[in-house]
Formats: C-alpha cells, structure tokens, sequence
C-alpha cells in the first residue's frame, strides 16, 4: 500500500484505493463521484453541501416525505424480493401503532434476517420517501440496536453523492483521507492565517468537513485563488518577455479572404485588426479571445497565424484534443496549400518516417505553421523562428504546459493569443485574466441557424426515437450523446455501446456509427469520416465530439442524462449542430425526477442560446469554474471558492501575489492544484 509521507505533498494524488478499505469497486465509485480522478485529494475536497440533522420522533406519523429522522419501530413483518431487482420488504411498526416500511435492495437473506429480527426493537435513521402509501425508508442510513443510538452524532455533514455509494462509506473514505493527509509547511504570511481563523491547511480541511465552515472553507479559497493568481502571474511573466514585433504585409491575408465562401463577421475583422497591432509593437500581444460556440475563432487564429508567416516566423496552434486538431487541418489546408503553406501537423499518433519529417521541417523553418495536441510540447519539438503561440480551449492546459510551448520559442517569448469557446463570465475575467487584452465575437457568421432545445424526460424516449426515425427520413443527420466521464469508465462505456446496439437494431447498422475515446485511432477516423460524409446518419457518441467537431448536415443533438453534464458543457455540444442552413433542435433527455439545481441547469439551457449568458448562469448555479488548471468547464470548479460571496478575497490575493511568489513553500502550494487539476488523459477523444 502507497504510505503519504509527511514531508511530501506528493502522496496526496495517490489513487483513494490505497486508503484502507477501498478496493477496486470502492475506487471505481470515488472516479464517478470525482469526475474520474479518483484520488486522496479528490476526496478531501470533495466538500460537505450541507447538514443532516436527524430529527428524533415518536412516531412516524409525525414526520414529512423527505425529512430525515430518527425513529424507534419494531420489525414485524418481511416479504422477500420476487425477482431479481426487485426490493425485500420489512414491515415496521412505531410505538404508536403506525405501520410503515423498509425497503432493501440486492441483499443477501442472511444479512436481512440479523439486522432485522422479527418482533425486535431498532432504531431507524434515514429519509422517509415520497409518494408512499405508507411511511417509507428507502435503503435507510442505520438500523441500530437500541443500545447503540446512544452514541450517534445528532447530525452528520451531508455529500454529493453517486449511484452505489453509500453516504455511511463515503464518510468514513473522507475520514481516511484526512488521517493520511500530511501537515503541510505554512505558505501564507503569519497576518492573512490569523485574519482567517488560524486555520493551517489541514486543520481548514478537517473543520469544512465538520461542516464548521465559514472561515475554514475561505481560507481554503484563499489557497486556491492564490495559487492561480502566481501561477497565472508567472505564465503572463513568460509571455511578455521581449518578442520581436511581426509586420505583416497583407498578401497572404487578402488572398485567403478573398477564397473565402464568406465574409468576415464585424467582430471577427475587429478581433483580426487588434491582434496585428498588437503583434507589431514593442510589446509582445497576450490576448484572450471569447467566442460563443460557432462565433468563428478559428478564422481570428488563421489570419494572426497567416500576419506571423508574412513577417517570416512560425505560428503553433495547439488543440486539447486529437479529434480537433484534425477539424482544424481539414478546415485550414484548403485555405492555405493554395498559397504553398502546408500546415504540419503533430499529435500523438505522430509516428515514424513521418513524425520525424515533420519535426526536421519546424526545426529548419520550411514548416511555417504547426497544428498539434500535447505531441507539440515534447522536449524533441523544437521551432526555427516561432513568433506566434495559439493555444485553442485554453483552460483544457495547465500552465505550466503553456509555458512549456511559449520556451520554444526565439527568446524563450512569443506573441501569444488564447482562445475559449466557453464564455468567461464577468466576475472570472476581471479576477483571473487581468492584465490581458480581451477580443469578444459575440455575432456568429451568417447563415447560422438558432437551435430549439427542449427537455424531455427519459419515460417518453420511445416518443423521441419515432421523430428521431421520421428525420433520418427525411435526409438529417444526428448526434446521440452519452455521458462518459472518463474513458476508463468501462461500466459507463458499456451503457454507450448498449446503446449503440438498440439504435442500430431499430434504424439499421448501415446508418448508425458509433465514436468514442476507446476505440483505436483509425476506428475513430472512419466513424468521424463516414457521418460526415452522409455515410451513416446517426453518430452514437460519448463527449469526445464537445469541441471542434463540425459537420454542418447534422441538425439534432439528443444528449441522454442530460442532468449529469454542467451548463457550459450542455451548451458545448449543443453547439455541434446548427452549423449549417437548416434549423437544428438539441433534445435533453432527462431522468423522470430531478433535483432543483439539475432542473434550473435544463431550463436555463432551452431558454437561451447566448453561451454569455449560460456562463453567467453557470456561476450562479454552481460558483466559479477553473481557469488555470485543465479540467473543462463542468469538470473543473473551483473547489473552495465560492462567488460572489469571495469577491472581497480578490484584493487581498492581489496585494500578497508577488512577495508569496518568492515563499520557499509556495511550489508546495502550487503542486496542490495545478497538480491537482491535471488532465486524466493527454489526449482524451
């Protein structure tokens, strides 16, 4: 077993499987609950919604559907399961006479028959369920010997949970991971970690899970915005290192515009027009580019990239995702090897005679632009002249990644233009992007079709297959998501190929492809290939498709459990579809019952298509998203902070962001989160 070693950090993203009593299972359920990472400090910050306060009562009259409580019954009654799935069924009685039940699911006899005796006393504690005939405990928290409630806590902190996990279990799993964690050295200053209770790292933990908050949680915050802010300060350091200004002459770009099958939007022309300044001053440019799903982005990259080439540099337009990058080779080829500019092109799959062509021909120059996922980053990559850094999806890299591809460049410094496609709301810029130019497409070109979203619960999914089979023929294309959050998720994965198979059986395996991370690099290629030729009609997917993907005859979106993906990511791939002329309809396929905020997320999406709004939204309904490490939006939350009620943080991050770089703990510090937001897989999709 993998020991935390007191002086190090490092053990902290060990998996939460060598933590007593967890094993394969156990693990497999923590990578669900977190998102796929599944490890110690994961669980740590995987922090309390709230309290359970179990309210002691006499009777179980006395008590509302959803209330948790604490009662005393007597076992008089046990029906066992008819089928397999089906609940066993243990009747209880108060001491006033009121009957009710228990219902206990996929439990062996023997462990029924000793933890509910008949005619025994026990004491029940858990949530009476809705919509019962009679008062109802479904799989409740404890049954206890009368003689055992004595020693019960009065309220328990209160978790997001996941199917199959226990609320008792994930407890004691975070108990674990707080005993293992480590006393870290101190890197705030003596004054701010009174000012917040004089919490230390470990003790602000231990106290937000005791649910005694309030200062614990914002020094907590205080950690995290810290960390971003110097590692943010660090990575805008390195980019406004000296870079020679590029002058471009207008040729390549005049030709290229004029090829174009459209015009430029005004937003795109204005975006265009400030990175050329930009890229021809003293000042190397550090510009953030917001675009709205389908705002045309990359056109802004291709002519910043085309102003470099003109002035005799290389330009690098790095992608988070195999998939994207070759979207934007197949978009950018036919534009520029008109011109005698063949893009090279680097991901992981770069092997070889060719790999190693590619690699001479940036190191010599004769390639002048580079198109690549994390492949771009190696230590064998090196640039001739590099003059202009692009970094698409920006929040999908850490910093220290960004860092790594502008080193490359003449000078260790580049201009530099970072895109996002997911709209950073107000609050998050000023916070996060300070100090950077900012460029906002908020039109989308023309031609593009508003998209219709409704929502529909899963109970009617037979309704949605019919029009589904009257669109395929009429000649439309479709995406059917399935969620996946990570690509080892093989339970998950077994649901998305299931469902492949009875779509497949009910429309035809001609017309149903199906395109997941699993699948081998060529598999993926023809799936892709043959729904965007025509070839099959309905792309059955997991979120490889959530960016870059374009395919303008696809105009219906069905996203299954939609209330397991965030805002930000709904709005992601709902903008796969009305890319082309037709009207386009996304359909969010739900669970029959849903919680507030799952519901709030659904409306908010079918109300709007503006992703600046939805961002704003996002934030309200779930507090900041992350925006220095690499998870995506929807997956990457800030853990601690919660805005706006931390707005007042920012000042104080601010004023102590320099003198706390210089802190010899602070790469400690720094290792808990961007560490802690790695990506799982260098090139998920």
């Amino acid at each position: 077993m993998l020991a935390i070693q007191s002086s190090s950090v490092h053990g902290l993203f060990a998996p939460a499987s060598t933590l007593p009593g967890i094993g394969e299972k156990r693990q497999y359920l923590i990578n669900r609950l977190t998102e796929g990472r599944g490890r110690i400090i994961d669980l740590l910050y995987h922090f309390p919604v709230g309290i359970t306060e179990w309210r002691s009562i006499s009777s179980l009259s006395h008590a509302s559907e959803g209330a948790a409580v604490r009662c005393l019954v007597e076992i008089n009654d046990y029906n066992p399961a008819r089928r397999p799935g089906q609940p066993h069924r243990i009747g209880i009685v108060d001491s006033s006479g009121v009957q009710g039940e228990i219902l206990v699911f996929n439990t062996p006899a023997p462990v029924l028959a000793s933890r509910f005796p008949m005619g025994e006393r026990r004491i029940v504690i858990g949530e009476l369920a809705a919509g019962r005939l009679l008062p109802t405990f479904i799989h409740p928290q404890a049954v206890l010997k009368v003689d055992s409630a004595a020693s019960l806590p009065d309220a328990v902190a209160a978790y997001p949970l996941t199917t199959g996990l226990h609320p008792d279990a994930l407890r004691r799993y975070i108990r674990a991971a707080l005993n293992a964690a480590p006393e870290l050295p101190e890197w705030l200053p003596p004054e701010l970690v009174a000012a917040h209770g004089g919490y230390s790292w470990k003790a602000a933990l231990e106290a937000v899970h005791r649910c005694n908050h309030t200062k614990a949680r914002q020094r907590l915050a205080l950690d995290e915005l810290l960390a971003r802010s110097v590692a943010w300060n660090r990575w805008r350091h390195a980019a406004q290192r000296h870079a020679a200004p590029l002058v471009a002459t207008g040729a390549l770009s005049r030709a290229v515009e004029r090829a174009l099958p459209f015009a430029l939007t005004r937003g795109q022309q204005e975006a265009i027009a400030a990175c050329l300044r930009d890229m021809a001053g003293v000042q190397p440019m550090l510009r953030l580019l917001q675009g709205d799903v389908g705002s045309g982005k990359t056109m802004v990259a291709l002519f910043a990239a085309l102003a470099a080439i003109e002035a005799e540099a290389q330009a690098a337009l790095l992608v988070p995702t195999e998939l994207l990058a070759q979207q934007h080779r197949q978009k950018l080829a036919p534009l520029l090897e008109p011109l005698g500019i063949t893009p090279a092109f680097l991901t992981g799959r770069s092997t070889g005679k060719q790999k190693k062509q590619t690699l001479a021909q940036l190191a010599d120059g004769t390639a002048r632009l580079a198109i690549g996922t994390h492949a771009v980053l190696e230590d064998n990559v090196h640039f001739h002249q590099l003059g202009l850094v692009v970094i698409d999806e920006q929040h999908r890299f850490g910093v220290q990644q960004r860092l790594s591809l502008i080193d490359k460049a003449a000078g260790g410094a580049a201009h530099t233009l970072v895109m996002t496609a997911t709209p950073i709301p107000r609050t998050l810029q000023l916070v996060s992007y300070h100090g950077m130019d900012t460029s906002i497409l908020a039109e989308k070109p023309p031609g593009r079709q508003p998209i219709t979203t409704t929502k529909l619960s899963q109970a009617r999914v037979e309704e949605l297959l019919e029009r589904l089979d009257a669109a395929l023929k009429r000649g439309e294309q479709a995406y059917w998501v399935c969620p996946l959050v990570d690509e080892s998720d093989k339970l998950a994965l077994a649901a998305a190929i299931e469902r492949y198979g009875a779509l497949a059986a009910r429309f035809g395996f001609h017309q149903v492809g199906l395109l997941h991370g699993q699948l081998k690099a060529a598999e993926k290629d023809a799936a892709m290939q043959a729904f965007s030729n025509g070839e099959t009609r309905l792309l059955v997917v997991t979120t490889v498709v959530e960016v870059g993907v374009d395919v303008p005859n696809a105009t219906i979106m069905i996203i299954e459990q939609a209330e397991r993906f965030g805002l930000a990511q709904l709005h992601q791939l709902r903008g796969r579809v009305g890319r082309g002329s037709k009207p386009s309809a996304c359909v969010l396929l739900h669970a029959p019952q849903l919680g507030d905020i799952a519901r709030q997320r659904l409306y908010a999406l079918c109300r709007s298509n503006d992703g600046f709004w939805l961002a704003e939204e996002d934030l309200r309904l779930r507090g900041g998203g992350d925006v220095v490490g690499t998870a995506q939006s929807g997956s990457g939350a800030f853990r601690a902070v919660r805005l706006p009620e931390d707005a007042d943080l920012f000042p104080q991050v601010e004023a102590i962001t320099h003198a706390v770089d210089a802190h010899p703990q602070i790469e400690t510090l720094l290792t808990l989160f961007e560490r802690g937001n790695a990506a799982r897989l260098p090139e998920a999709g």
